[in-house]
């Protein structure tokens, strides 16, 4: 956290920091987030969408959070109390990845979805493997009760492959190979 605010203070233009959730790295995010007197604002009244970026060195400074972690997260939402995700017309629901944790042949397992450990690697790994998205797919076709599901998982799944590679560059396409 330190080495951060010495960076913004020499000048050192840092585009995002990353953490993996502890409330120690929240709370050093949160500080340098508050060295800020100038921010990008969008609120949308409509929606209750309020989207606050501080403006650090006269440019954008996101917080994020380590792929490993975000995609656990991602999995977690899957399975809250109200176990549903609205994506515009459809949804993804947790019923969803339990039908496919007890079809034949299937990628995830049973405890992937029952009495869920959420902070396992593997199970997050499994959720957005490319497997389960060739299982949702029945004669190059999926299914119209797992369309949100589907869109979910191939979105997310190809957001933490891209931010997994290193060399990416910056106005590489997110959807290509």
């Amino acid at each position: 956290m330190e080495s951060n605010l010495i960076n913004i203070r020499i000048n050192i233009n840092i585009l995002s920091i990353g953490a993996d959730g502890a409330r120690s790295e929240f709370n050093a995010q949160t500080q340098i987030m508050n060295l800020s007197s100038t921010y990008f604002t969008f609120d949308d009244l409509f929606y209750n969408v309020h989207f606050k970026v501080p403006i650090i060195n006269e440019r954008p400074l996101v917080r994020i959070q380590d792929p490993k972690h975000a995609k656990k997260t991602a999995r977690n939402q899957l399975f809250t109390g109200a176990r549903l995700l609205s994506l515009g017309i459809d949804t993804a629901r947790y019923d969803q990845l339990f039908q496919l944790a007890h079809q034949d042949n299937n990628i995830l397992l049973k405890r992937d979805v029952l009495n869920v450990d959420k902070q396992d690697d593997g199970a997050a790994y499994r959720i957005f493997y490319s497997g389960t998205l060739a299982q949702i797919i029945e004669s190059e076709n999926v299914p119209s009760n797992m369309i949100g599901l589907f869109v979910y998982l191939f979105i997310l799944g190809k957001l933490f492959k891209f931010k997994i590679k290193r060399n990416t560059l910056a106005n590489t396409n997110l959807f290509d190979k």
